[in-house]
């Protein structure tokens, strides 16, 4: 066994190569591979290792020698220390050309031997200010905040550059609103149009009432409270409008729903014209053709309405939580169109009998740990002809793709910066049906028994 030329402890001087996909800056002793936070490309900076795996050591940070020229001011007191977001001091205009090499490293092994263009990323020009969405940790000594980086320690805030106004603005009322409830855990803030809701989450049943803490919060825009104790008990009732044009979302607090307010629209597009190319398209469908689209992880609609009002009862949407199921649903309705809406999750499809008739494309949108074996193995032996993979993670999108791609083309990829200042990048894989019906079927079974062991999997947040 061959040791490592680093031991836990010691202290390095090192020079940053890149910024890897985690957000953590790559950089090498004697060629042993070393992990830290904290970091830009171009710094050297003193580090001192704290574990060490095979093949390579996580470090944290003891002095920045030398600041890379890439460097900026962050504009945040709380930086450096939170992990709320990893790239406020990186210059806006490089960021995007990191996500790229960050999505492209990831997507490396499925790119051997074939070739397929990866475009983007696409970004908006508010790179500050853009979320709408978020979740906070609470802490009786710190209050609200996020949890500092690699650790379970809350951090304070007052203030955050990427939340949306109407969030930014809340956090110190609701600060000192919520001093003195024992138990709670969790804060999560969704900012509609014209209205702010508020989900608490606790270890136990809170001694407050939504209407009463509701009234202290109203003067800051909060409309909305609901409060869920860890016994699964749900106090309050309230749901956000948000306006993604041309379309309305009735969005449950709690439940999944893109957080950038400048560019969900345009990852929404992309989507939908991925999944119902247009004439002149390459891989577009004869005139005529009748489309069957099968939406999996369909959340409450965000792709979902604009594909039914392109193709008016060809859509069936699943999805496994029920509150969202519900409004989807309602969505649906106030925009009077029509899909079949299932209640299941994906795995369960096929033995309740709701693959018929067969679809012609497959839209997914699944949680951070991607597709589950059991629904990966679904797609394979349904075989549409276009399959269409939205995903948050560029490592599990590559573990799928590589699945796929023994019986799929990867058309093409395109990259969304979707969270700016942060190391996160969405992404949308376009794949076509690419062997005959026996190659598919020696695939279906080889894949059959070889991945069957895997948890299932969590909503992504």
């Amino acid at each position: 066994m061959v040791m490592p030329p680093v031991t836990v402890g010691q202290e390095l001087e090192v020079t940053v190569e890149k910024v890897v996909a985690t957000g953590q800056a790559l950089c090498r002793h004697e060629s042993f591979v070393l992990f830290v936070r904290g970091l830009v490309p171009g710094d050297r900076a003193l580090v001192r290792v704290r574990r060490i795996y095979s093949g390579y050591a996580l470090a944290e940070l003891v002095q920045l020698l030398k600041a890379s020229i890439e460097r900026v001011a962050s504009g945040c007191e709380k930086f450096g220390v939170c992990g709320g977001c990893q790239w406020l001091d990186l210059p806006e205009e490089h960021q995007p050309e990191i996500l790229r090499r960050l999505a492209e490293d990831a997507l490396h092994r499925v790119r051997r031997g074939t070739s397929f263009p990866i475009l983007g990323p696409f970004s908006s020009q508010n790179r500050l200010a853009y979320r709408r969405r978020a979740r906070f940790r609470w802490a009786a000594k710190s209050g609200l905040g996020f949890l500092a980086r690699e650790s379970h320690l809350v951090i304070h805030l007052d203030r955050c550059p990427i939340l949306a106004p109407e969030i930014d603005g809340l956090l110190a009322p609701l600060n000192d609103a919520l001093q003195g409830l024992d138990g709670l855990a969790e804060i999560e803030v969704v900012a509609g149009s014209g209205k702010t809701v508020l989900a608490l989450r606790s270890s136990r049943r809170l001694e407050i009432q939504p209407e009463d803490l509701l009234k202290r919060l109203e003067p800051h825009g909060v409309s909305g409270i609901v409060l869920e104790d860890g016994t699964g008990g749900f106090t309050g009732k309230t749901n956000v409008l948000v306006l993604v044009p041309p379309f309305t979302y009735e969005l449950p607090v709690g439940c999944f729903f893109q957080s950038n307010a400048n560019l969900t629209g345009l990852l929404r597009d992309r989507v939908c014209e991925a999944v119902m190319p247009k004439g002149d398209a390459p891989d577009a469908s004869p005139v005529g053709t009748a489309e069957r689209i099968l939406e999996l992880h369909a959340g409450v609609g965000l792709f979902t309405l604009p594909l039914a009002e392109r193709s008016p009862g060809q859509i069936t949407a699943v999805e496994r939580d029920g509150r969202t199921c519900r409004a989807l649903v309602r969505n649906l309705r106030r925009h009077g169109l029509r899909a079949k809406v299932v209640n299941l999750p994906a795995n369960q499809l096929e033995r309740r009998g709701k693959t018929r008739p067969k679809p012609t494309t497959i839209l997914v949108d699944p949680p951070r740990a991607g597709l589950e074996p059991r629904t990966r193995r679904l797609i394979l032996r349904l075989a549409p002809k276009r399959l269409v993979y939205v995903s948050c993670d560029p490592a599990t999108l590559a573990r799928d793709l590589e699945i796929f791609q023994t019986v799929y083309e990867i058309v093409r990829v395109e990259l969304f910066d979707l969270f700016p200042q942060t190391a996160h990048v969405e992404i949308l894989a376009v794949l076509r049906l690419g062997k005959t019906r026996s190659q598919r079927r020696r695939t279906r079974s080889r894949h059959h028994g070889r991945h069957g062991g895997e948890a299932p999997t969590r909503r992504k947040s």
